[in-house]
Formats: structure tokens, C-alpha cells, sequence
């Protein structure tokens, strides 16, 4: 039996008004609810996962533009964003069904992300006493793939 391995999300561009995953009221965007695609989403990926073996969860790999962070406002992202873990990455017992380390790919609406999280990562090793000739490995990405062990 073969075992899935990966599930991609790409362009959710939660918090957006034109996100198809954030309930509608009037014709706009109301991030105070999930929308039905949504919930149709979480209807058809919740039993597909209780299928798999418990030992092997999925990685859920989100592929860039999944918040829409450069033209929505934070609060209506971050609804968003709860909506969708509530309804996709949680099962009915509110455990998650895939693995504990997500992978996410940035894109150019949600790259702010990355770069706080790398402005983040530079400042905890200069406080922890690495110099600027140290911290070459900080300017890099990171690795497409976790090292072996």
C-alpha cells in the first residue's frame, strides 16, 4: 500500500477578498466566518487522512501565497488563517492530522514572513554573542530539504 506522503496547499491568499476559503457577506469578504469552499475543503481532506496509517501523517506543505499579507489587513488574515486550521488541519477530536513540522514555501504576498523570521533568527544569535562574521550562514535560505540523519 502506498503511503501519501505530502499535502500541498498553494494560493490560498487568506485574508483576501477575493479568497474562495473566507465566507462572503454582501459580495465582500467576511473573515469572521470560513467559506464554503472551505468547508468543503476540510469535508473531503478529513476522512481522506483518517485512512492513512497513524504512524506515517502527511507533511502539509503550504506553496506560497498562502496569507495575503501585502494587501489585507493582519486581523482579517489571521481569522482567515484560524478558519482554516479549524476546518483542514484539524480532525473532528481537534488533533492534527498531519505532521508536526510544516513546510512553507514563501510567496510574494506572504514573504513578509520569512524575512521577519530571518531578521528574527539574526538578532537571537547576535544576543547570543555570534559576530557579523559568523552569522554567514544566516544570509542564505534555507535548505529545499531537512539533512539526514
Amino acid at each position: 500500500m502506498s503511503v501519501l506522503r505530502y499535502v500541498c496547499l498553494s494560493d490560498l491568499h487568506l485574508g483576501a477578498d477575493y479568497s474562495l476559503l473566507t465566507g462572503r457577506h454582501g459580495g465582500h469578504a467576511d473573515p469572521g466566518k470560513p467559506g464554503k469552499c472551505l468547508l468543503a475543503l476540510g469535508a473531503a481532506v478529513r476522512p481522506l487522512l483518517r485512512q492513512l496509517p497513524v504512524d506515517t501523517p502527511p507533511t502539509l506543505v503550504l506553496l506560497g501565497d498562502v496569507l495575503d499579507l501585502g494587501l489585507s489587513p493582519m486581523g482579517d488574515v489571521a481569522q482567515a488563517f484560524q478558519h482554516v486550521a479549524e476546518q483542514a488541519m484539524l480532525d473532528e477530536a481537534g488533533r492534527p492530522p498531519f505532521a508536526p513540522r510544516v513546510l512553507v514555501v514563501p510567496g510574494n504576498h506572504d514573504h513578509h514572513l520569512w524575512r521577519q523570521a530571518q531578521d528574527h533568527g539574526y538578532l537571537q544569535a547576535l544576543r547570543g554573542g555570534r559576530t557579523e562574521r559568523d552569522l554567514h550562514d544566516l544570509r542564505r535560505p534555507s535548505p529545499m530539504a531537512p539533512a539526514r540523519r
